[in-house]
């Protein structure tokens, strides 16, 4: 059973969510920071979306601490902005952005998956999360950053409206947004590596 693996993917999840921490340190010219955090950001949503609640708890707790530490190294001031590819939501394209800033979107898309999939992980660690982006909200008032003002808001009140929210998810739609999500960042992968 696919489940059976759920420890090592949550082990290679785990690692290469902690390398684009990493990442964050170092000049990243190639983008790799950012395509490492796509595909851990695509691979734990598709394991979110599974039924064997036991198996996505242990998933969660192998890798939730890594994107709490990826979030607090984005927050540091020595964190390098480098220079990093991230994918247009409108239309594919190569659009330069600071790594950090790719971190904090992802990271509150993640935040925004939870409440969307009514994860029981957002019922079990709701303190650790809302504290994550509060912690990144503050972080952004400091900076006078804007780069994902309107993310924020909608991640702090999906937080807010999750616990009235009792409409099911629809996951094969979010399944076959996902795989869209995922072709897509191969085709930026595979342009760029053409350039």
């Amino acid at each position: 059973m696919i489940t059976s693996l759920y420890p090592v993917i949550a082990r290679s999840t785990s690692l290469c969510v902690r390398a684009c921490g990493d990442h964050l340190s170092v000049p990243d010219t190639s983008g790799s920071g950012a395509d490492m955090l796509s595909t851990a950001f695509n691979l734990t949503r598709l394991i979110l979306l599974g039924t064997d609640v036991e198996a996505i708890e242990v998933f969660w707790a192998r890798t939730w601490p890594d994107w709490q530490r990826l979030l607090s190294l984005s927050n540091e001031a020595n964190c390098v902005n480098s220079v990093s590819c991230s994918r247009s939501m409108d239309h594919l394209k190569l659009i330069h952005q600071p790594l950090r800033a790719v971190s904090h979107s992802v990271f509150l898309d993640l935040v925004i998956f939870l409440v969307t999939i009514k994860s029981t992980n957002l019922t079990s660690g709701r303190e650790s999360i809302t504290h994550a982006v509060a912690r990144l909200e503050i972080h952004l008032q400091a900076t006078a950053s804007t780069t994902t003002g309107g993310k924020l808001h909608k991640a702090k009140q999906s937080l807010a409206d999750s616990v009235q929210h009792t409409t099911k998810p629809d996951c094969e739609n979010i399944r076959k947004s996902i795989r869209a999500d995922m072709l897509a960042s191969e085709k930026l992968r595979a342009l760029r590596t053409r350039r």
